[in-house]
């Protein structure tokens, strides 16, 4: 088969098609050299070490490797060279993002890239104006329910059909539901089951496997965040973005109405905001005033514990002398 082509298999084509392997969780300390029968992951490791995958023993095998959101990146790589195929090219190593899931498939000794999840998937509201019975599409994979008959209504989920995809259902605060699917779900210990019951203000994320939505985390909380306006986003212990080489634990705040006096051309003035809790290096944004001098250029720093020294630095060739103005400081501690 040449290079450049991805085999497409069907999931149901063999009698282990509908069989649930083992959630295997690689976390720090642990080995990241799978075994043939380890075909279910989540990486949780802090240090983004490379995980290692056997030689597939057949064609068809499906692999599903998800990536904690709070993860580095990190590579997976095949045993031999050139074991890793992604669009049409072989390659020693795949990386992997943060909160992404990658779904291969075996043949002829190689993984192939199936596909990858993460991201913003179409977005499904279901209010009380929906007709029952409620069916979501194959493609309806971030679900926010708003009904406020929850208990006498069922919400019927699809057969996955590829493994890999993620789909997030979160409740509001009026009634619980249940996401039902005759044997269409994985439920830790319970195994497969018919329906999920999800609780008021409850969001559970599943992970699509052998045509099997498999529990992957289950959140009591505010809301989870999807496409569309929001109200409110409350974070606990931390807040990683981006790639996660960024992670905030706290977001702290002060203001304070400041005059500086007259600065001369080409001078700076430092005056202070509190701000408790603040510590030296780091992140500092500005509130400005809603109109000042254009000659003037502010910046804000932790010069000391608790406190935001905001220095205004006159780049004109005059004296400026703006008055009192209005600072707000907003402090964004980095996790050590």
């Amino acid at each position: 088969m040449p290079s450049d082509i991805i085999p497409v298999l069907r999931a149901g084509a063999n009698s282990k098609a509908r069989a649930v392997p083992a959630v295997t969780s690689l976390e720090d300390g642990g080995s990241t050299t799978l075994t043939p029968s380890q075909l279910f992951v989540i990486y949780g490791r802090s240090d983004g070490a490379t995980v290692t995958v056997p030689e597939p023993e057949e064609d068809g095998i499906s692999l599903v490797i998800v990536a904690d959101v709070v993860a580095l990146p990190f590579q997976v790589s095949g045993d031999s060279p050139g074991a890793m195929v992604e669009g049409g090219v072989a390659l020693d190593a795949i990386t992997v993002a943060p909160g992404e899931v990658l779904s291969l498939i075996s043949y002829t000794g190689k993984w192939f890239v199936k596909n990858r999840g993460g991201g913003v998937f179409p977005f499904r509201i279901i209010t009380d104006s929906d007709t029952l019975p409620i069916a979501l599409s194959q493609t309806e994979l971030f679900v926010k329910y708003e009904r406020t008959d929850g208990e006498a209504v069922e919400v019927w989920m699809p057969e996955a059909t590829q493994n890999g995809l993620v789909l997030t259902v979160t409740n509001g605060p009026d009634s619980s539901f249940d996401l039902s699917g005759t044997g269409l779900f994985f439920d830790g210990n319970d195994g497969v089951v018919d329906f999920i019951s999800i609780d008021n203000n409850e969001t559970v994320t599943f992970v699509s496997y052998g045509g099997l939505w498999i529990v992957r985390s289950r959140y009591s909380g505010p809301a989870a965040v999807g496409p569309g306006n929001f109200t409110s986003l409350t974070v606990t212990n931390s807040l990683a973005l981006g790639d996660a080489s960024a992670v905030f634990t706290d977001f702290l705040f002060g203001n304070a109405n400041l005059d500086f006096g007259s600065i001369a051309a080409g001078a700076s003035a430092d005056l202070t905001i509190t701000v408790t809790g603040a510590t030296g290096n780091s992140v500092v944004v500005l509130g400005l005033p809603a109109s000042y001098d254009s000659g003037i250029v502010f910046n804000g720093f932790v010069s000391a514990s608790d406190v935001v020294t905001v220095r205004a630095s006159n780049i004109s060739a005059s004296p400026i002398d703006m008055g009192v103005l209005s600072f707000n400081a907003v402090v964004l501690l980095l996790q050590s």
